[in-house]
């Protein structure tokens, strides 16, 4: 069953249309063993808007539409608490219609004006869905014809859901959508800056350790060259030493980190014989065999360092201490 369709589902249940009686009587089980529990009478808008709901169940998703605009354009302006019901409900009959950019209308005036309501969440997972779909590749309409780009549409909603529910898994999960989408598309940039968030907001998440790995993918893979900025180098590095300190003897993974920090070295390395030979090209002679010198100490196993100590041998550079 499709991810929506579910949520359709767990909402029916929550709004299910009760008998017409006046008074909802239900079984509790307490100390004492089986009671009768009275509820609270439901109320003429409650009852309306089960039996809307039971029309969106029902297929009938354009009438649903049609009886609850009805209802919030009466009851503008009123503080009506069956509001964000209502609204929440037209998003789910406009979703069933195949008409999921029209219900993030409804699914934002819940979220910008009903905070503290229980369909705030629900709009909210509503929304990450649809962010979802459109990230996987499904099109906004246009005169009928799914024909436009929802990318941008699913980034905003995937952060805003991050942001207006800080800490809760509906915003765990935007957070991990995101970054998957952008290390699928290759914008490792981003997608450590979103890992980066991930980490930062959700320290004991079960997904850390996982997010983590991703972060010092994504940090490694960021890094273009020699010839560009190495910060992302010794980050990686640094991401590597935290990875090793909170999971140490982690033999699943032990190969691939031991080879990345082999790469790490090596492209350290080949950075600075970059940087030795500008100053050889500019004729600072001095600056390029302290340079030299300082690649052979700090990466001596790797194949810059060996170019290194034969650049430094053949101008007569090379000490007796330096191999």
């Amino acid at each position: 069953m499709h991810a929506i369709q579910r949520l359709l589902v767990l909402l029916m249940l929550c709004v299910l249309a009760t008998p017409a009686a006046a008074q909802r009587v239900e079984i509790e089980l307490l100390d004492e063993g089986w009671v009768n529990a009275e509820r609270p009478p439901i109320d003429a808008d409650e009852a309306f808007l089960r039996g809307a709901y039971a029309m969106v169940l029902d297929g009938r998703h354009d009438r649903a539409k049609v009886v609850v605009t009805r209802w919030l354009n009466e009851n503008r302006g009123l503080d009506n608490q069956w509001t964000p019901l209502a609204l929440l409900i037209r998003g789910d009959a406009k979703l069933a219609d195949d008409d999921e950019y029209e219900a993030l209308y409804d699914y934002e005036e819940i979220a910008n004006n009903y905070p503290g309501s229980p369909e705030y969440i629900k709009a909210a997972e509503r929304e990450l869905d649809i962010a979802v779909a459109y990230l996987e590749g499904k099109f906004r309409k246009l005169l009928g014809l799914r024909v436009l780009s929802a990318r941008r549409d699913a980034e905003e909603l995937l952060v805003r859901i991050a942001e207006r529910l800080p800490g809760s898994q509906v915003a765990e999960r935007a957070l991990l959508e995101l970054g998957a989408f952008y290390r699928r598309t290759g914008e490792f940039e981003l997608a450590r800056e979103v890992y980066g968030v991930f980490l930062q907001t959700f320290p004991t998440s079960p997904f850390y350790r996982v997010v983590l790995l991703a972060r010092i993918e994504a940090t490694f893979a960021e890094y273009n060259g020699p010839q560009y900025d190495g910060s992302g180098l010794l980050e990686t590095r640094a991401l590597l030493d935290e990875y090793e300190d909170r999971y140490p003897g982690d033999l699943a993974v032990e190969a691939e980190l031991d080879a990345l920090r082999v790469r790490i070295d090596e492209n350290q390395g080949r950075q600075m014989l970059s940087s030795a030979r500008v100053y050889l090209l500019r004729g600072e002679r001095a600056a390029a065999r302290y340079v030299l010198r300082r690649l052979v100490a700090a990466h001596p196993r790797t194949t810059a360092a060996r170019e290194a100590i034969a650049i430094l041998d053949e101008r007569g550079w090379l000490r007796e201490d330096v191999r």
